[in-house]
Parts: structure tokens; C-alpha cells; sequence
């Protein structure tokens, strides 16, 4: 699988029914969020027929790796992207860099 742009990244999530906005909007003018991908993670968001919320900030549950369901992090790094918590309720995805997917 190669390797998806913000754009494209965006709308990938977006078609799995997932709120996503550009890292931009979350505070512009900070040079940390250029390129970046802002999720909420407190809605505790699904994807397809499982059950399970894609981000559990407080899971310790083995199907969790740093309260992000391992599935979706799979789904992510296939496309180069990394997720990673601001907050409990914050998820950001930044773009792996020299991957090879």
C-alpha cells in the first residue's frame, strides 16, 4: 500500500465515517500541526461491524496499544500515518517519515 497524503489520509478516514479536520484548524499558526491530522477521541469513534471504539484513552485492554485500537494503528501505519494523544480527547496522525509500506 503506498504511502497517503493529508488530503488523502483525510478523506480515507472520512469514508470509514470518522471526523478528522487538518491539524491546522486545531491551532493555526503553530508550526507543530502543519501536516498533521486532528481526531477527536473522547466520541469514542467505530469503524465497520467491531464493536470497540477505535481510541480508548483508558483501555488497558490487549486489543489497545496506547488506547488506540491495534487494528486502526495497523490501518494507519499502512498508509504512513502514526497516531498520537494530545490529551485524553485529542488524537493527532502525523506522517511516518522514510517509510516503506
Amino acid at each position: 500500500m503506498r504511502k497517503l497524503n493529508q488530503s488523502e489520509m483525510m478523506n480515507w478516514i472520512e469514508s470509514k465515517g470518522v471526523w478528522c479536520r487538518k491539524g491546522e484548524d486545531y491551532k493555526p499558526n503553530d508550526n507543530d500541526f502543519v501536516d498533521t491530522i486532528w481526531m477527536g477521541g473522547e466520541d469514542r469513534p467505530t469503524i465497520g461491524k467491531n464493536p470497540l471504539p477505535i481510541y480508548d484513552y483508558y483501555s488497558y485492554s490487549e486489543q489497545y496499544g496506547m488506547g488506540v485500537l491495534n487494528h486502526w494503528r495497523d490501518m494507519l501505519k499502512k498508509r504512513g500515518w502514526d497516531p498520537e494523544w494530545l490529551d485524553c480527547g485529542t488524537v493527532f496522525l502525523y506522517a511516518i517519515e522514510d517509510t516503506e509500506i
